[in-house]
């Protein structure tokens, strides 16, 4: 079977990652056709694809149930490392297999990491992609803009929000707000199925107020001595603030800046006038922004 008579199969196909993975732990005899057949090509121009979860239904839910996960690496036949060499066989050479997070496999965090290292050692090494091919995968996961039209690049709302005041970007945040984003299209998936990308942009939007609640609880734990300061932005209750409003912290003012809560929003060569609180902050703090974004 060629690559392009398996993509031009209905998307709504009862295969999926699931199936496969449980024939090949019960030691099925399965090849690069078989996984051909699990394929979804998600670009006509591009070689991306994704390796969908499968129809869930209740003989999705049965074999999700005779799935073992953790037994994999407690056992000679790893089901995850033949997929490996598998795709490793196939007649195409795919920029990126992606593989549905929707699957349900809870109890694959710690195998799929190992997978991921293997892809990358294997020679699909992520960090030598070139910048379009970055965005590509990223408008594949998230879609390209945020509400369609002329509006935001998701990719731009994104690397703006999780930007401290420093203008850095910790993977900590950006790895939450995937995770969240992923958990709210799972519940939103079973309500409204939506195709145009693997999560929708509105998962972003929806995830970006819990990634700010747990930013906030990491700095208030790292540096209690900005607890003072944290309550008075919370008691302004706007972004950008006064920095006559600031001015008795003095202390407190200058590792708010360091550690990115605070950053110059407006000054003279004399003095700094207001300052501004970082989204990844402010929505944690239930700060209202005010003026422009």
């Amino acid at each position: 079977m060629s690559c392009e008579e398996a993509v031009a199969r209905d998307k709504g196909r009862d295969k999926g990652v699931v199936e496969l993975l449980l024939q090949l732990e019960q030691g099925d005899d399965v090849d690069e056709d078989d996984v051909i057949d699990h394929v979804v090509r998600l670009s006509e121009s591009d070689e991306l694809y994704l390796l969908p979860a499968g129809r869930p239904d209740a003989d999705y839910a049965r074999k999700l149930r005779l799935l073992d996960p953790e037994s994999w690496y407690r056992e000679q036949r790893n089901p995850l490392h033949r997929l490996i060499d598998l795709t490793g066989q196939l007649p195409f050479r795919p920029q990126a297999i992606l593989i549905d997070a929707r699957t349900g496999l809870t109890t694959l965090s710690a195998p799929l990491r190992d997978l991921v290292a293997e892809i990358v050692h294997g020679g699909w090494d992520v960090s030598r992609w070139s910048a379009d091919q970055t965005l590509r995968v990223w408008n594949v996961l998230a879609g390209e803009r945020m509400r369609g039209g002329k509006t935001a690049f998701t990719y731009n709302w994104v690397w703006n929000r999780m930007a401290d005041g420093n203008g850095d970007h910790g993977p900590r945040a950006l790895l939450q707000l995937c995770r969240e984003a992923v958990h709210w299209e799972r519940r939103e998936n079973e309500r409204t199925p939506y195709d145009r990308s693997v999560i929708r942009p509105r998962a972003l939007i929806e995830s970006l107020g819990a990634v700010s609640d747990q930013a906030v609880e990491a700095l208030r734990e790292e540096f209690k001595e900005l607890d003072e300061l944290i309550e008075r932005l919370q008691r302004l209750g706007r972004s950008p603030v006064e920095a006559t409003d600031l001015a008795d912290l003095s202390e407190e003012v200058p590792l708010a800046r360091e550690v990115g809560l605070l950053e110059v929003y407006e000054e003279t060569e004399q003095e700094v006038q207001r300052y501004r609180v970082p989204d990844l902050y402010r929505i944690g703090l239930r700060v209202t922004r005010r003026g422009p974004s």
